[in-house]
């Protein structure tokens, strides 16, 4: 018997941005921005900890237009602001209680020159960086990175690395018609997506992650589904009891299965590396957080180091993790503060 798409409100019901407190029966909030929607979201809460995250949030906003029209070696210094400030938001919105640290060090290698492998970050047991992590439910024990390997794990830049780095096997596979389904067989309910017909399947579906299994000898060629599964009583979501077992299976979902924003939400599962790269089991905020925070550190203490790095061989990358990692952070970190997911509205040409 075949799978039946899950509905909720009578819409099929598919990954969402959000981690941890997904709304999935919240229509899409079309905007242009984010950062509007979050104050006045946090306004109609109305309570102290909205107050306090409000704050917060107005601070991140600041920081981000004071980094327009800089240059790309001092624009890392307020953006790294900008990130901390709409963290803070975010565990304020949660009620949690600042750690008034930044949570995050420098961890440089001592021989070697100005170089990605060479640069990187310690994270702390406690402040804004570490209280990000537990927030969002991460797991990993490690707790040092080099900015190649927190830059290589970043997948809105993802495609910059790898023509940086060309002899890189990519990291993230891009997936088609995501959703989540109905199995009657069983009664359970799974995550279903298919790889895109432009990547080779078969190389790709020997690396998938796992939370993801190979379906396509059930559901066709190139067809994926989750390794778990959650009971519910139909296709159609009634209960509390049903939402929040798939809020449940998203959130387990969520690392392993992740977006690039736009008028379209792209939807790209992280594989196994190859070749002796390093994947991190992170959030792409505590990665693009800790990234932004050695970038700052050189800016503000090391500005001809920083010049080094953009003159050399990653200079793209940097450009690109400077100027893309901002609206993608901003749209993950909306996403966790509400609940709901925002997109750029789709606009029509006149007929």
């Amino acid at each position: 018997m075949e799978t039946k798409n899950l509905k909720l409100f009578g819409r099929d019901v598919k990954p969402h941005k959000a981690t941890c407190e997904a709304d999935f029966g919240g229509r899409t909030v079309l905007t242009n921005s984010p950062w509007e929607y979050v104050k006045l979201w946090l306004q109609r809460r109305n309570d102290e900890a909205a107050g306090t995250a409000a704050f917060y949030w107005t601070q991140a906003k600041a920081f981000a237009a004071a980094a327009q029209g800089l240059p790309n070696e001092s624009a890392p210094l307020p953006l790294y602001y900008c990130y901390m400030n709409a963290a803070k938001a975010l565990l304020a919105s949660r009620g949690m209680q600042l750690e008034e640290f930044h949570g995050v060090t420098r961890a440089t290698k001592k021989q070697g020159g100005i170089d990605l492998h060479n640069e990187g970050v310690m994270m702390r047991k406690k402040g804004i960086l570490p209280m990000l992590s537990r927030c969002l439910g991460e797991s990993e024990a490690d707790t040092v990175y080099s900015l190649y390997d927190l830059l290589f794990n970043l997948l809105c830049i993802h495609r910059t690395f790898c023509i940086t780095y060309d002899k890189r096997a990519e990291l993230f596979i891009p997936l088609t018609n995501c959703r989540y389904v109905f199995d009657p067989t069983n009664g359970r309910a799974h995550f279903a997506a298919q790889i895109s017909s432009d990547f080779d399947c078969n190389s790709y579906l020997c690396r998938l992650p796992k939370t993801l299994v190979d379906d396509s000898a059930v559901s066709g060629d190139r067809s994926v589904r989750s390794s778990a599964s959650v009971k519910i009583e139909s296709a159609a979501l009634v209960n509390s009891v049903d939402i929040n077992g798939i809020k449940e299976l998203n959130r387990a979902l969520r690392p392993d299965v992740q977006y690039i924003a736009g008028s379209t939400t792209l939807w790209y599962a992280k594989a196994q590396p190859k070749n002796g790269e390093r994947a991190i089991r992170r959030s792409p905020l505590t990665i693009s957080l800790a990234a932004m925070h050695r970038l700052s550190e050189l800016s503000r203490y090391s500005p001809m180091q920083i010049a080094k790095l953009f003159s050399g061989h990653q200079n793209w990358l940097l450009s690109e993790f400077i100027q893309m990692s901002l609206p993608q952070f901003i749209d993950e970190m909306a996403a966790e503060i509400t609940g709901h997911q925002c997109m750029t509205p789709n606009v029509r040409p006149a007929s």
